[in-house]
């Protein structure tokens, strides 16, 4: 029993040491016949972009993942999303050269347990620019 206390202490010491994450993240969640996103998820996504402009001064990065459900299917539809989603960046005024593709991968039911996480979703992960409430230094943002 000591033995698992003096672990669980450990591992909340070296979570608090790590917890500052700036990073932000959407799920893209297209129909599985669609290369755009519907509509009412083009208005989410728009909205989330807006919010990071309006919280963050500085956009450093956008990765956009994209998921198959086998190798052999999907790949040239996951491009077109992709490439869908970077061209809708750039319209809301994102810079086209801190937007990157993570590549393709096989989309594994087990990896996403607890998320709605499917085969034609990607996911668009956010890094901000110093300040954010992570930056070192005198003067960092207080986290909204």
């Amino acid at each position: 029993m000591a033995r698992f206390l003096m672990l669980l202490v450990l591992l909340l010491a070296i979570n608090s040491a790590f917890a500052c994450k700036p990073e932000q993240h959407f799920n893209a969640n297209f129909s599985d016949a669609s290369d755009q996103l519907s509509e009412s998820e083009a208005g989410n996504l728009a909205l989330w972009i807006k919010g990071l402009q309006n919280d963050y001064s500085n956009h450093d990065l956008f990765v956009i993942a994209s998921y198959v459900k086998n190798a052999s299917q999907g790949v040239d539809s996951a491009a077109r999303r992709t490439k869908w989603l970077k061209d809708f960046l750039v319209a809301a005024g994102e810079d086209e050269n801190s937007i990157f593709s993570a590549g393709t991968q096989i989309y594994k039911p087990e990896n996403f347990l607890y998320t709605k996480i499917t085969p034609s979703t990607l996911i668009i992960e956010f890094v901000p620019g110093c300040p954010n409430p992570c930056c070192l230094g005198s003067d960092p943002v207080k986290e909204k």
